[in-house]
């Protein structure tokens, strides 16, 4: 019985044993794993492999300079992301990417994220854009990126956005909302065709949505103060065209108060599909206020009516549709074709009149024959319409 119960005391500090050391060595396994993934997280090891390990050869680029993990915080510094192709090019540069679990949603999966001091480069051949100082706050989660806020200093101005992307899906699903403050038009135009046509200041607000490329809707409100139009060959286009009829002289005045740079705008637009749907965009001029009410887009494409009020005379409305400025047809109705044809006849009146008086030479039966004569000038252009 002695003898049994030596046994079992035997074996009992054998399985102590041998318990304590598979205690000691998990314990000292974890120190060091945890030792290693330290030192791992704080050198630039695993920074250089993810960086490598994300990268596509030929399609775009990661490089993160320094990776630091402070539980909860993980600390990315210096994050580069480039894509260049023949026709587009693109960049982001983040000084500093912080991720962290998000405590206040446990779903699984979930991460808030900040970027401090960010940069974008986007170019495309027809658009242009560079912006600095990004400070973004967002959440990621199951592979939907969701913006709380963010801020850019883009085009001269800021641009305060906020929005929703769906990367389950490519191209991947967005919806977008801008804050647009002291914008540059001139900056906006700048990667375009009518790149120093325009400047001006542009405030307004959008709503955008995409689900396929090139496919967006939404709602636009936009203001442009301060503009101006820089144009010159349009007062060229406009005597040449008064020269056919008989005009180019007694207009010419005219026809550069038409081409008058200064300008502002209002309005608010429904876009659906690459067009933009108005029913109160307005334009002001010194010389002018036009409202349009219609369609502009896909392209150049302009369909809608254009009531103009010049100067102090009573407004007159012409409606227009057609796919660019070659292939337009215009719509007067016939009052206020007389309307538009009292306006330029005064406006000849006074021309004409003035270049009598300074010339010192014509009668006034002169004048009248002069003024009568063109008169019957403009009723036939209009005849046209």
């Amino acid at each position: 019985m002695n003898e049994q119960n030596k046994r079992t005391s035997c074996l009992g500090k054998i399985f102590i044993l041998l318990f304590s050391f598979c205690f000691i060595a998990c314990f000292c396994l974890l120190i060091i794993l945890g030792y290693a993934y330290y030192k791992l997280t704080q050198t630039n090891d695993l920074a250089i492999y993810i960086s490598k390990k994300l990268s596509r050869p030929n399609k775009y680029t990661l490089e993160i300079e320094e990776l630091k993990n402070t539980f909860p915080l993980i600390t990315a510094t210096n994050v580069g992301y480039k894509k260049q192709s023949n026709i587009s090019s693109f960049s982001v540069d983040v000084n500093e990417l912080i991720i962290y679990p998000d405590y206040l949603n446990p779903k699984i999966g979930t991460h808030s994220f900040q970027i401090i001091n960010g940069s974008m480069y986007l170019k495309k051949p027809k658009f242009l854009m560079n912006s600095e100082n990004i400070q973004l706050f967002g959440k990621y989660n199951s592979n939907h990126i969701y913006i709380a806020s963010s801020t850019w200093q883009t085009f001269g101005g800021k641009i305060y956005l906020s929005g929703h992307i769906d990367c389950t899906k490519k191209p991947s699903p967005y919806e977008i909302d801008a804050d647009l403050v002291y914008v540059r038009l001139e900056d906006i135009l700048k990667g375009t065709k009518n790149k120093g046509l325009y400047t001006g200041n542009v405030y307004g607000k959008l709503e955008l949505q995409s689900s396929a490329p090139r496919e967006v809707n939404g709602l636009a409100r936009l203001s442009i103060t301060n503009g101006t139009y820089n144009k010159p060959e349009l007062v060229v286009k406009i005597n040449n065209a008064l020269h056919k009829i008989g005009l180019h002289s007694t207009l010419k005045d005219l026809a550069e108060t038409v081409a008058s740079n200064s300008f502002s705008l209002n309005g608010d637009f429904k876009i659906i599909n690459q067009a933009y749907e108005t029913n109160n965009a307005i334009i002001r001029t010194p010389w002018s206020f036009v409202k349009f009410s219609g369609t502009i887009g896909p392209k150049t494409a302009l369909n809608g009516t254009f009531v103009i009020k010049y100067k102090d005379y009573s407004d007159f409305t012409i409606k227009v549709k057609g796919k660019n400025s070659k292939n337009m047809d215009y719509t007067i109705s016939d009052s206020d074709k007389a309307r538009l044809v009292s306006i330029i006849f005064r406006e000849i009146s006074k021309g004409t009149e003035l270049r009598i008086k300074k010339e010192g030479k014509r009668s006034n039966k002169k004048f009248n024959s002069s003024v009568n004569e063109i008169g019957k000038k403009v009723k036939k252009f209009f005849n046209k319409f």
